[in-house]
């Protein structure tokens, strides 16, 4: 969960796309089981203290929503709205998980209280609770849709494809069938802020368009859809444009019926790495 308050060195260099991650943006921070980070116990104070969930879920929209969603269905953090999550098992581990952290993808929330760990931490045991809405896709059917509409040309999954877009191994660990919906449907809703499309061209006159995987003053690279990276000196390039909400990925709500839309959304909710 992110604080307000990051230290910039720790954003350096981790400039990435996640369209479906949107961050479609990473690996699982919170779902699962994880015996050495359930070994951390939070602090003693806090296990005396009963959280109140309607409390925790303010402070989670606050705080937490920007990476794992609003309703905790995910983002660029994991889906939070399943019965087994990767990293604790009950309140007093996810208290532990949100107060140490797990590096590098989520800081440690060292700026929560006691009361603020037990009152997040109820909340997002919560989420689990919650009845999930049956897919109503047929995986098979899906698995067809996906690799026709040329969704492996970005994308890897089980070790086939192109590393262009985020890896879609896990990634119905890390979203939820609503927030995958979403952003087939509309992309440039659920894109990460740090994703940016550009477009420059080189002294030579060669045009390149990709995304921007780091930049600093002097410098910024890319990475075409060929895969190939490109770094280049900024100062000697004719033009240099930011494509500020654009992306590559097409809004497969126009493309797609209904039924092939259920079945990719169902098909990809089911992509899970085997624990």
């Amino acid at each position: 969960m992110a604080s307000p308050h990051v230290n910039p060195s720790r954003l350096s260099g981790r400039i990435a796309w996640l369209p479906l991650a949107a961050a479609l943006l990473l690996e699982p921070v919170i779902a699962g089981s994880n015996a050495a980070t359930e070994a951390k116990s939070p602090p003693k104070a806090s296990a005396a203290v009963k959280g109140d969930p309607a409390v925790g879920k303010v402070l989670f929209e606050q705080r937490c929503s920007i990476c794992h969603g609003m309703n905790g269905g995910g983002g660029r953090g994991p889906n939070l709205r399943q019965a087994e999550l990767w990293h604790a098992s009950n309140p007093a581990g996810i208290a532990a998980v949100i107060k140490y952290g797990i590096p590098p993808d989520m800081p440690d929330g060292w700026y929560f209280s006691d009361v603020d760990l037990a009152n997040l931490s109820v909340y997002v045991f919560s989420l689990g609770q919650i009845p999930q809405a049956p897919l109503t896709g047929d995986a098979a059917r899906g698995q067809v849709v996906f690799e026709q509409s040329g969704c492996l040309g970005c994308h890897m999954l089980g070790g086939r494809g192109h590393g262009y877009g985020p890896d879609l191994t896990n990634i119905g660990a890390t979203r939820g069938a609503e927030s995958l919906r979403q952003t087939l449907i509309d992309p440039k809703s659920s894109l990460p802020p740090e994703f940016l499309l550009v477009e420059v061209v080189t002294a030579a006159g060669q045009t390149i368009q990709g995304i921007r995987r780091n930049e600093d003053t002097m410098t910024i690279q890319i990475q075409d859809p060929t895969g190939a990276h490109h770094s280049l000196v900024k100062s000697r390039l004719r033009s240099l444009k930011r494509l500020r909400g654009a992306t590559p990925m097409p809004p497969f709500g126009e493309m797609l019926s209904k039924q092939q839309l259920d079945d990719l959304v169902t098909y990809l909710a089911l992509q899970r790495r085997r624990r």
